[in-house]
């Protein structure tokens, strides 16, 4: 997700182009004024009603290598894309939340992501994917807390189901081949 930052609006849509701030006072003290590092955005649903909100850090977007800088506007105004970069909570239509750390606007270090459903997972995080240590709960309170690999439970875990009962072992892709109970 991001954002183009505006004076008058705050955040609209998925580009948020940066007008000047006090362009006059800038050119009076001769430096060029940065705008904050963190704050609220609301992004417009998909009817206009502005359900997706993130509140937190921001950075501007650093382009990948080898890809071109988007075209400056016509009237000569400074195009940054700022996306979300360091700790924030972004709030999705009820969907979902997650509450963490983001690197160039994806998820990334720790954080906390709950469903709609009640599920939900707290752990490591790389490119938006478990990964890592975590624990995924599900809603009926049974639990996964080991290792993930790309959003898979895959290497030491314990797994415990509704009633309490624990199995130990290697997972394998979401698998647990040869898990132990213990009682």
């Amino acid at each position: 997700m991001t954002g183009t930052l505006t004076k008058q609006s705050g955040v609209s849509g998925d580009l948020i182009p940066l007008a000047p701030v006090d362009e006059a006072m800038a050119e009076e003290e001769g430096e060029e004024v940065e705008p904050p590092k963190n704050g609220k955005f609301i992004f417009p649903g998909p009817k206009g009603d502005g359900l997706d909100v993130y509140d937190g850090d921001w950075a501007e977007r650093e382009l990948a290598e080898g890809e071109e800088p988007p075209p400056e506007p016509e009237d000569g105004t400074e195009l940054r894309t700022y996306v979300r970069h360091g700790k924030g909570k972004n709030t999705v239509d009820g969907k979902w939340t997650y509450e963490g750390d983001w690197v160039q606007d994806k998820m990334e270090g720790k954080g906390a992501f709950t469903y709609k459903s009640g599920a939900s997972y707290d752990g490591d995080w790389v490119a938006n994917k478990y990964h890592g240590q975590g624990t995924y709960t599900w809603p009926d309170g049974t639990k996964y807390v080991g290792t993930w690999v790309d959003n898979a439970m895959h290497g030491q875990g314990t797994y415990t189901d509704k009633d309490g009962r624990e199995w130990v072992g290697e997972f394998y892709n979401n698998d647990g081949p040869g898990l132990k109970l213990t009682i």
